[in-house]
């Protein structure tokens, strides 16, 4: 089991990584909660918008949120907080906010899935808030085990 922090968008079912790894779940107790509510604190709903595919290599269809300054950040902070996690175990300095569209799927099922993302791009969101979850390489296995929403104070 592990855990990654996401933003997310409810009506949408969307959801981006701004760390991953984090905390093995057993970790993540009330002490971590309020110091990831502490980072969260002040900060207000934003949008984006996703307007074009990329790829990582040929093993990774993804789409780029645009802008993704408020991305960045929040990744910033929560490596400031938890100085010891680092974005994909430290294996990428400099990591690329994305919403992950098909990972490490046939070549052909993942170019016919770009055709059909490309077909109803852009895709406008409003991202309200952010989710801790935990789960595994298992299909189905990922579960939230806190939403937090972004508020203004």
């Amino acid at each position: 089991m592990e855990a990654i922090i996401v933003w997310t968008n409810k009506a949408r079912s969307l959801s981006c990584a701004v760390l991953y790894p984090f905390l093995a779940p057993a970790k993540i107790n009330d002490d971590v909660l309020r110091r990831l509510q502490k980072i969260f604190n002040g900060l207000e709903p934003f949008k984006v918008e996703f307007s074009h595919t990329q790829w990582f290599g040929d093993q990774v269809l993804w789409l780029a949120p645009e802008p993704d300054f408020a991305f960045r950040q929040l990744t910033d902070a929560l490596c400031r907080e938890f100085p010891d996690l680092l974005p994909y175990g430290g294996t990428i300095s400099d990591p690329t906010p994305h919403l992950t569209v098909a990972d490490g799927s046939p070549i052909k099922l993942m170019r016919d899935a770009e055709s059909r993302v490309k077909a109803q791009l852009p895709i406008p969101v409003h991202i309200s808030g952010v989710s801790v979850m935990v789960g595994s390489n298992e299909i189905g296995s990922w579960r939230t085990v806190t939403e937090i929403p972004l508020t203004q104070t």
